[in-house]
């Protein structure tokens, strides 16, 4: 569920003029550098992607996603509609040469338009839920600790640094959900 609905999200940022590495809903991934564990943020729409990690990249102008922070719930229930909430967080990472800026904190200047895009997005119908509706919940902390469920490499931990910039903006969709318009799961042929 909550993967559609961030999929509109990104979609609508998408739009945006600086809007370059984008992505949905990740989830965290992992790789053997040597001995050690490396962690990353991955995003792979539809099953598969050629290079699903989103992580901090010198020749973008920006990178973003979305991360879960509240998993879906249900809020209340009436003749057979459930509500539900949930909130995800969208992350940035700024290349401020890329976007012609020298601002130590150009990421100022970005959010709004983030915020403006989510805010701007009518009540939707999304498959089975009714009823869309996002909302903006503020702004985390500036700083690199955004990113600290992440173990960067050395080369990518120095490109969360000046002249690099980021940014958090956390947001809540609650939704409807009637119980006798659920699409029923179909099993595929297994896959080999």
């Amino acid at each position: 569920m909550i993967h559609q609905l961030v999929e509109i999200v990104k979609d609508e940022i998408a739009l945006l003029t600086f809007a370059d590495k984008i992505g949905g809903l990740v989830r965290t991934g992992n790789k053997m550098d040597g001995n050690v564990s490396k962690t990353y943020p991955i995003y792979c729409p539809g099953g598969g992607c050629d290079d699903p990690r989103f992580t901090p990249d010198e020749s973008k102008m920006t990178v973003m996603y979305a991360e879960e922070t509240s998993p879906p719930r249900v809020i209340s229930t009436h003749s057979g509609r459930f509500n539900m909430e949930a909130s995800f967080r969208w992350v940035g990472w700024i290349n401020n040469k890329k976007l012609g800026k020298t601002d130590c904190s150009i990421s100022e200047q970005l959010v709004l338009p983030v915020i403006k895009a989510v805010d701007d997005l009518p009540k939707l119908i999304v498959g089975d839920m009714t009823n869309v509706e996002y909302s903006f919940l503020g702004q985390e902390l500036k700083g690199y600790s955004i990113f600290s469920k992440y173990n960067y490499n050395a080369e990518k931990a120095n490109l969360l640094c000046y002249p690099f910039d980021v940014f958090s903006i956390l947001f809540k969709v609650k939704w409807t959900i009637a119980s006798d318009c659920v699409t029923p799961f179909v099993v595929e042929t297994e896959i080999c």
